[in-house]
């Protein structure tokens, strides 16, 4: 008899006690719809909460796994999750979302009728935590890589332009194993940088994996207010641009040179554009603020220079 679950779901959380609360609460309520054999990992990041209290809260009302990782930074959870997961497949959603009801089955049945994938993609879409700007989600599609958004149903396959989002994403546990997250990538304490999971899905891709979505298996994405910022858009589109400048990663001295020139040559087109950036200050333009935002990043990384802070 075979007693390997057929699903591990993984989550990584370090210092978000509340938000992680609701999260387990919605799979709870998920549970209700689950046929298949599952288990729940929560890696705990060297949290100073009361995270550890949360996890140890759902024993019994979840196929609950806590475990501690010390070594900060979101790569190293993930590859933590990645030793403790006995499931066939590994699905991955993060501590500041909420899962539809359907959305374990919903996982399972997609997995299931697609054995040929070993990389899956699902539905994600931003929900916006009062008090509203009203022009934040009113540039929803523009914003959709600091939203994650991921609601494209005429998309059938996973591709370097068509890539699922770390909050809801599913990985064979054979080819999860052969590639592992990098721990140089990914968010961690003073760095903002991301990438890890896109990393491992490219080399899974790149190696003869192919990939699929299952647009049924649908999180809400929670977007507190202090997101809803010029100052927050700012932040992480230059994060976005340090990690995959404009004009790619050069070497040497032309290289570098022409990463620049096009760098600086975006960002004086697009930061008059953008207007203000002060506290507070509706942008002109998202778009604008969005390319001059990544064009900052992107000059650093040119340069030589440490990221943003």
């Amino acid at each position: 008899m075979n007693d390997m679950p057929f699903i591990s779901v993984i989550i990584c959380t370090r210092n978000r006690a509340n938000s992680l609360r609701r999260t387990l609460d919605s799979i709870v309520v998920a549970t209700q719809r689950m046929d298949r054999t599952w288990e729940l990992v929560v890696v705990d990041n060297g949290s100073i909460d009361a995270t550890g209290e949360v996890i140890e809260s759902y024993r019994g009302r979840l196929p609950i796994v806590g475990v501690r990782e010390e070594k900060a930074g979101l790569s190293n959870a993930r590859n933590a999750g990645v030793r403790h997961a006995t499931g066939e497949y590994l699905i991955w959603t993060d501590d500041d979302v909420v899962v539809a009801p359907a959305w374990l089955a919903a996982w399972a049945a997609g997995i299931a009728a697609r054995p040929d994938c070993a990389v899956f993609g699902g539905r994600a879409v931003p929900v916006y935590e009062e008090p509203v700007q009203a022009w934040f989600p009113g540039n929803e599609y523009v914003l959709r890589g600091l939203l994650a958004l991921r609601d494209f149903p005429d998309w059938t396959g996973i591709a370097s332009d068509r890539m699922p989002f770390g909050l809801n994403y599913a990985i064979r546990a054979g080819e999860q194993r052969r590639y592992l997250y990098d721990p140089n990538l990914g968010v961690a304490p003073g760095r903002r940088m991301g990438g890890e999971e896109v990393a491992v899905i490219r080399a899974i891709l790149a190696n003869g994996g192919s990939g699929c979505w299952v647009w049924e298996a649908t999180v809400s994405h929670l977007i507190p207010p202090e997101r809803q910022t010029t100052a927050y858009i700012r932040q992480y589109y230059r994060a976005l641009g340090y990690h995959t400048p404009i004009n790619g990663v050069r070497s040497g001295l032309v290289g570098r040179a022409k990463g620049i020139a096009r760098a600086l040559l975006v960002w004086t087109r697009m930061r008059p554009k953008a207007g203000p950036v002060a506290a507070g200050a509706v942008p002109r333009d998202i778009a604008a603020l969005v390319d001059a935002s990544t064009a900052e990043g992107s000059l650093r990384r040119h340069l030589g220079m440490p990221p943003h802070r």
